[in-house]
C-alpha cells in the first residue's frame, strides 16, 4: 500500500508539472510532447528551467522511485541507501515515508508560489492576497 501512496504523490506532482508547463508555455506549449516525457524528474527540470529555479531533485526522485519499486516487491532491507538519498537521513520506513511526503508537499508549494508570482496570477505583495481564476482537478477526492 505504501508503494501506491508514493506513486500517487509522484503522479500528483506530474499532473501539477503538466499544468504548470501549460500555463508557463502559453500558446507555444506542446502539451503532447511534454506529456510524453517519461520521468517526473525530466518534467520538473523543464519547469524549473522555465521559472529560473536551480534543479537538483532528480536523484532524490529516482531514489523515491526505487523505494516504491522495492516496496512492491517486499524487500525493505535493500532500501537503506535510497532512503538516505531520498530523505537526507537514515530513517526507518514509516519516518522515511513521512519525510518523502513532506518533500513532495514542499516542492509543490514552492513551485506553485514561483509560478503563480511569475505569471502574476497571485500577488503576494498585497496585504490581502489577490487570486485570479484557477482550474483544479484531483483524482480520488
Amino acid at each position: 500500500m505504501a508503494a501506491n501512496h508514493l506513486r500517487e504523490l509522484d503522479r500528483f506532482l506530474c499532473v501539477l508539472l503538466e499544468e504548470a508547463a501549460s500555463l508557463l508555455g502559453g500558446a507555444d506549449h506542446d502539451a503532447p510532447c511534454f506529456a510524453r516525457l517519461r520521468r517526473t524528474s525530466e518534467k520538473l527540470r523543464t519547469v524549473e528551467r522555465a521559472i529560473g529555479l536551480p534543479g537538483g531533485h532528480g536523484s532524490r526522485l529516482a531514489a523515491i522511485r526505487r523505494i516504491a519499486a522495492r516496496l512492491r516487491r517486499s524487500s525493505p532491507d535493500s532500501q537503506a541507501k535510497d532512503i538516505l538519498l531520498a530523505c537526507d537521513a537514515p530513517l526507518d520506513l514509516p519516518s522515511a515515508l513521512q519525510s518523502i511526503a513532506r518533500f513532495y508537499r514542499n516542492l509543490g508549494d514552492h513551485l506553485m508560489k514561483k509560478i503563480l508570482v511569475k505569471k502574476q496570477i497571485i500577488d503576494f505583495s498585497r496585504s490581502c492576497i489577490h487570486i485570479e481564476k484557477a482550474n483544479v482537478a484531483c483524482d480520488g477526492i
